[in-house]
């Protein structure tokens, strides 16, 4: 993100632990919203002449709107996030990082590539709501994109193990400094776990109703992870 949602967004970032109150109004996710928050629920980066969309940005908008209890504003988030990053479905497909104005008359996506760790806020902020506002299609629509994050942006690294990778496309020679260390923390790990098809044994949703087995699910979670080789 650019300076300009990025000073807003580390302000956020820090009052929202103090700040979760569903009693009280909270001043700053009314200016956010206010200044970088589109009516359909797009997070606009005014700092960008093509008036960029990130999926970084999207999932602090639904991270923001759920501590802030604003049930209305997250779904607008996320329908906008899930029709125009995701092809409709977040369930089937990553949502694509970036989006923009790409001509005068056209709005498109800019880079399809995922960005891992705007996923994996997208997908706890999905359990968080579900869990919260007791809206289960909330919490599937999470661990299908927790299922899809570990097929997609997961690999076995030599010599480290899984790994979330920066994003779906990602170098198949993975060198030091490639990875994301936020990524990996032990909450994720803890997440995915969790949430996993009938927990550590169990792999991947091959459709919305039926989960099947896998012998090379991955050591982190029941979710099955795809393999890379180390470089130097």
């Amino acid at each position: 993100m650019m300076n300009a949602l990025r000073t807003g967004v580390t302000l956020l970032l820090v009052l929202a632990a103090a700040q979760v109150s569903a009693a009280c109004r909270w001043p700053a996710w009314d200016q956010f919203r206010k200044e970088y928050v589109s009516a359909e629920g797009r997070v606009v980066d005014p700092s960008d002449p093509r008036k960029i969309t990130t999926s970084e940005g999207q999932s602090y908008g639904l991270f923001f709107a759920l501590a802030a209890n604003d049930r209305d504003a997250f779904g607008k988030l996320l329908q906008w996030t899930q029709n125009n990053l995701a092809e409709g479905d977040l369930r089937a497909r990553l949502p694509g990082w970036l989006w923009g104005k790409k001509s005068d008359s056209e709005w498109t996506m800019l880079d399809s590539n995922s960005a891992s760790d705007s996923d994996l806020w997208i997908a706890w902020s999905l359990l968080e709501a579900g869990r919260l506002w007791q809206m289960p299609q909330y919490v599937e629509t999470g661990k299908a994109l927790l299922s899809r994050i570990a097929q997609e942006e997961v690999a076995d690294v030599p010599g480290l193990g899984p790994m979330v990778l920066p994003g779906k496309v990602a170098l198949l020679t993975i060198r030091a400094g490639a990875l994301t260390p936020a990524t990996s923390r032990r909450s994720w790990r803890t997440i995915l776990s969790a949430t996993a098809p009938r927990g550590r044994s169990c792999a991947m949703a091959i459709s919305a109703c039926c989960w099947r087995r896998r012998p090379r699910a991955s050591p982190l979670t029941g979710y099955a992870t795809r393999k890379v080789r180390a470089g130097s």
